[in-house]
């Protein structure tokens, strides 16, 4: 899935899993930060850059998912 539509990304916050890396990703539109969490573990509490190879990767090849099931994790 290509998830780059630019409006989507400036009103809502997107979270998607990546699971070739077992890494979900959630973009929070607010703050314009990124925030990566392995499947297993807890959000990392820094933010990531949005050129980090791997949450473009996701983007390219990652599932959009729900608020929900971010925030329950694998």
């Amino acid at each position: 899935m290509e998830i780059n539509a630019r409006k989507k990304f400036s009103e809502h916050d997107i979270f998607v899993d990546f699971k070739l890396e077992k890494v979900m990703f959630r973009w929070d539109h607010s703050l314009k930060k990124v925030y990566r969490k392995f499947y297993g573990e807890q959000e990392h509490d820094s933010d990531i850059p949005p050129s980090n190879n791997l949450y473009n990767e996701a983007l390219l090849f990652g599932d959009e998912i729900n608020r929900d099931d971010y925030l329950v994790g694998k």
